[in-house]
């Protein structure tokens, strides 16, 4: 049975007695109200099975909580509130997860939808319009596609496609490749696939916002969940090399002289490597630290080969490139 929260508009009345109450207040009172009719919506989604409306009305019902705790309202969305609104949550995280779902920001996903949301999601990590930058200023992947595959035991086989842009120098390119192989690795086995988009950068504003893998509890984080965490059991990372490619056809520029424009598609795409990692092999690591894991004990337990086979995760032409003391 799904918790009702009740409490929610228990002392909605007494507020609007007070005269010369401040607009702040008002509002904060309609947004309990709406969490109300949220957590109802939800309640009877999830009774008809219907576990993606339950979680986003959930989710509607939480943020509208927390903006009136950040106007103040406490008394009407105190801390207990909260908590049963996020064990609620949880319970049909549960039970979702028992059925095969995995949850990908606000939507649980099956088979047939998994690989695409989960492209979109970390694609929307790199090219998110609040996230004009990666904190640390990380490699920035220009494109992102995914495959995923369950497992008898309710794991996945995850294939990941980059397209990261090619300056022409093959160092400077094998330099950006390793830095988001090992970014993803850590998403993938360490913090798993959900990250934040959080405040500005401090010293440099104008860049955008931080972000990075986790949740974050800083006030104005957009929090993105993907409930893959423990559950990959193969991690494939094909990289690939973009250039800008322009059309054969000729026009005129700004200024009238015959020129070259840029025309679709923007990438051409030529593969440079595979990386691949199993579970057996990551569980080798402390990946809760993973940011102190030698680049050359990580690199040592990957089969980096040629090209992978999207379905079953294996590299045609794997090789171990280093050996773990």
């Amino acid at each position: 049975m799904w918790p009702t929260l009740k409490a929610v508009t228990r002392c909605a009345p007494v507020l609007l007695v007070f005269t010369g109450a401040a607009c702040s207040v008002v509002q904060s009172v309609k947004q309990i109200r709406d969490a109300k009719r949220e957590i109802a919506s939800a309640e009877e989604a999830v009774a008809d099975g219907d576990y993606d409306a339950g979680l986003k009305s959930y989710l509607r019902a939480r943020n509208l909580m927390q903006a009136a705790r950040d106007e103040g309202l406490q008394a009407l969305a105190d801390d207990r509130t909260m908590e049963a609104l996020d064990k609620t949550i949880r319970s049909l995280e549960e039970k979702a997860v028992a059925e095969g779902f995995v949850r990908v920001d606000d939507r649980y996903c099956g088979e047939g939808e998994m690989g695409e949301a989960l492209g979109k999601a970390l694609g929307a990590l790199f090219r998110s319009d609040q996230l004009r930058s990666v904190s640390v200023e990380r490699v920035v992947a220009d494109d992102i596609q995914a495959t995923a595959r369950k497992k008898p035991d309710n794991t996945r086989d995850i294939a990941l496609s980059i397209v990261l842009k090619d300056t022409g120098e093959d160092q400077d390119f094998l330099q950006d490749t390793w830095a988001i192989v090992r970014f993803l690795l850590e998403g993938g086995y360490g913090h798993g696939f959900s990250y934040h988009i959080a405040h500005p950068f401090e010293k440099r504003p104008w860049m955008g916002g931080e972000g990075g893998w986790g949740i974050s509890d800083k006030p104005n984080t957009v929090n993105h969940f993907i409930g893959l965490k423990k559950r990959v059991a193969n991690l494939s990372i094909s990289v690939y090399r973009g250039h800008y490619r322009q059309g054969g056809g000729k026009k005129y520029g700004r200024y009238g002289f015959e020129s070259l424009e840029a025309v679709g598609p923007y990438w051409e795409r030529e593969h440079f490597r595979t990386y691949f990692m199993d579970a057996a092999r990551a569980a080798r690591l402390n990946w809760g630290e993973a940011g102190r894991i030698p680049d050359a004990t990580l690199y040592g337990l990957l089969k980096i080969g040629e090209q992978v086979n999207a379905e079953t995760g294996e590299s045609a032409s794997s090789t171990s490139t280093a050996r773990v003391e």
